[in-house]
């Protein structure tokens, strides 16, 4: 669900699939939707109103960097950093909710590096 978010399949605002939805969808128990709910709002990444559904943050741009890092690092543990779409994904998402400083100071550490 983090990834989906990230790479903007649900915008901010946005109301996610209900519990049931997403139960029948990754085929487990209730309890386990509700725990992975609470995961993404203690990231910051949704909020849950009670009786209304859950809902898509603004950018987190924490949450973002969290998820960009982790991805990376699965794909870098596979042998294909940057041929991972996950990877891909989390980098457009993350740049698309940076501002322009945001932006320059990302170009300037990738300079950095060459």
């Amino acid at each position: 669900m983090t990834r989906r978010i990230a790479s903007g399949d649900y915008a901010a605002g946005e109301r996610l699939p209900t519990e049931s939805e997403l139960q029948k969808e990754w085929r487990v128990s209730r309890s386990v939707v509700r725990e992975a709910m609470k995961i993404l709002a203690s990231q910051g990444l949704v909020s849950i109103q009670q009786g209304g559904g859950t809902f898509v943050n603004e950018a987190n741009h924490d949450a973002l960097q969290n998820h960009l890092e982790m991805t990376l690092k699965r794909a870098a543990k596979n042998g294909k950093p940057w041929r991972s779409g996950d990877a891909a994904g989390a980098v457009k998402a993350m740049c698309a909710h940076l501002d322009t400083t945001g932006k320059d100071l990302l170009l300037a550490r990738r300079k950095g590096r060459k």
